[in-house]
């Protein structure tokens, strides 16, 4: 009880008394430096401690070395041909190309992008906060709540060189850009609007229009709205976008015939209509990820409860929070209907569980007339979240699958010898994978940085005296040559032919 009282009353309190010679332009920015500095150190400590996975973020990364190599910013290629797998816009991999060349060819460079989204979205966030509420403290909640989701600060999002990180921040920055425009009627959130979709259909093609549907139904359910219908510059900004989307698509098929057959299958109808490459799951999947695997952590408990409370006991709704809700709810919805289900398509919506939670967390506070232990409560679970995110999260999410494991703990061995071992040195490796994107960064990266040779060759044709690794058990059983092992990483075997 003491601790309760000295907390708040004396620490407060002393904030308040040091922040009251400032004046309130100069308390703004420094309390939003304070927010982008922890959103620096949020996202970005150990970003490039974990080894490049096998799949997606590895794809981006070599599609990014080859558009060094190409100078084609437009198209993206693999194995130097042109990527019908990857069919989506190359604003991301544009960014991390850019990455590479002038801070080398590596781990943290792949993921400078999504860094760099996850801090422009906690801005993001706290300026929407302020522009409603006027509170400082307050308008931080939101960034502190979003730093303590896994789903979003983990795996395939804010701490990998993937697309979801770079969506979320555009996707979220139109949303909220479209509500002030609605609120307000001032044509420069029309226009943040639409330069924030466009970005978002650049970075991920259709999927940047999953909060159309929340925001069709929002601005139809307010019917002061409607008259805005009758003004060309809302069609504009919505048009405008899709129709520079729908350019770029047929500038790809003009270069590639079958460019849009692709984009069917790997975007449009085909993850929409039938579940790709296994990726199905109930309709209440991502609910289920919720919990499961505590991708929003105990705020999924609390979000109802507070909703609850705010729909049948606050005194003055809010539009925000009723828009907020109305978008994540028709975001899920939409994703939940589409038969393909993969972990990470949520990513979109924790920017907006977050700052929906900090909405309620201030109005229920200002409802029990500012009760200290309330104020404790959120503070204490804000600690604990994050507690939790530094301690336990953002280093262990990794892929599970025994070909992903593999194939990382061989980039883990090469970042050990780049740092251990002396320059001109040689290495071989083998792999009985065919698809091994991660596999070929790290040569790409082992070459950048030293002077050595890292070449793929079969096992048989290694020479007596080289060094090489193998990347499964089994073709260590099969060598018919003596050998010594000089290292090994699970699935990865260092060796020595003799």
């Amino acid at each position: 009880m003491l601790l309760k009282i000295f907390f708040y009353k004396y620490i407060r309190a002393l904030v308040n008394q040091y922040f009251c010679f400032v004046s309130s332009k100069y308390y703004y920015f420094l309390v939003l430096s304070i927010v982008t500095l922890v959103s620096v150190i949020g996202y970005g400590l150990f970003l490039g401690d974990n080894p490049i996975v096998m799949w997606d973020e590895s794809r981006q990364a070599m599609n990014a070395i080859e558009m060094l190599d190409h100078k084609n910013i437009a198209v993206t290629t693999f194995n130097h041909e042109v990527d019908l797998w990857n069919t989506k816009p190359s604003l991301l991999v544009f960014l991390q190309a850019f990455c590479f060349k002038y801070f080398g060819i590596n781990e943290f460079s792949l993921r400078m992008p999504s860094l760099f989204a996850a801090i422009f979205t906690s801005i993001i966030l706290f300026l929407f906060m302020y522009n409603r509420t006027k509170d400082y403290f307050w308008s931080a909640i939101p960034v502190f709540i979003l730093l303590a989701m896994p789903g979003f600060n983990g795996y395939h999002a804010a701490r990998t060189g993937d697309f979801d990180a770079l969506l979320s921040c555009f996707m979220i920055g139109y949303a909220l850009a479209f509500y002030l425009y609605l609120e307000y009627r001032a044509i420069q959130y029309l226009i943040l609007f639409s330069v924030f979709l466009l970005l978002a259909l650049f970075t991920k093609g259709v999927a940047a229009l999953f909060f159309a549907p929340g925001l069709i139904l929002y601005f139809f359910l307010k019917p002061n709205n409607f008259a805005l219908l009758k003004k060309p510059r809302l069609y504009v900004a919505t048009l405008l976008p899709i129709l520079l989307l729908i350019a770029y698509y047929t500038y790809r098929e003009y270069q590639t015939l079958g460019y849009f057959i692709a984009l069917w299958e790997n975007e449009l109808g085909g993850r929409l209509g039938q579940a790709n490459y296994g990726h199905s799951g109930p309709w209440f999947y991502y609910i289920k990820n919720f919990w499961v695997l505590q991708r929003a952590w105990i705020w999924i408990f609390i979000l109802p409860i507070l909703l609850l409370w705010y729909a049948f006991f606050a005194h003055k709704k809010k539009s925000e929070i009723y828009f907020l809700t109305v978008i994540s709810l028709t975001f899920l919805a939409f994703i939940s209907i589409a038969q393909t289900k993969i972990v990470w398509y949520d990513v979109p919506v924790y920017p907006v569980l977050a700052l929906l939670l900090a909405f309620l967390f201030f109005h229920f506070y200002s409802y029990s007339r500012n009760n200290k232990a309330f104020f404790i409560l959120v503070v204490g679970l804000l600690f604990g979240g994050l507690y939790k995110a530094f301690m336990f999260d953002i280093r262990k999410e990794l892929p599970n699958c025994k070909e992903c494991i593999e194939s990382n703990d061989f980039g883990a061995m090469v970042n050990t010898i780049l740092l251990s071992e002396g320059p001109h040195k040689s290495y071989l490796w083998f792999s009985v994978f065919d698809y091994r994107p991660n596999m070929d960064f790290y040569v790409k990266k082992y070459k950048e940085y030293t002077s050595h040779k890292l070449e793929y060759k079969e096992p048989h044709f290694w020479p007596i005296g080289s060094e090489g690794f193998l990347l499964q058990k089994k073709l260590l059983d099969s060598l018919t040559v003596n050998y010594k092992v000089l290292d090994s990483n699970n699935g990865v075997y260092k060796i020595k032919i003799q």
